[in-house]
């Protein structure tokens, strides 16, 4: 994840089938549906692959060299 470009946005599926995804450091879900304890929106990787969670996203910014 080292330079990766991403992007704040509301979650959305990659796939139809998916209802979710994780942040790729602390696991919290991060969807569209009203669940406790899950985000609803993110850091996304342009193909909608890897997502990040704002916390985390503030934590490692520097040190991964995210913009």
């Amino acid at each position: 994840m080292v330079g990766a470009k991403l992007k704040h946005m509301p979650w959305c599926s990659k796939k139809p089938s998916w209802d979710h995804d994780h942040c790729e450091f602390c696991s919290v879900k991060i969807t569209s549906l009203n669940i406790p304890d899950a985000l609803q929106e993110g850091y996304a990787t342009p193909d909608l692959y890897h997502w990040v969670c704002p916390q985390c996203f503030e934590d490692f910014r520097e040190e991964f060299q995210w913009l």
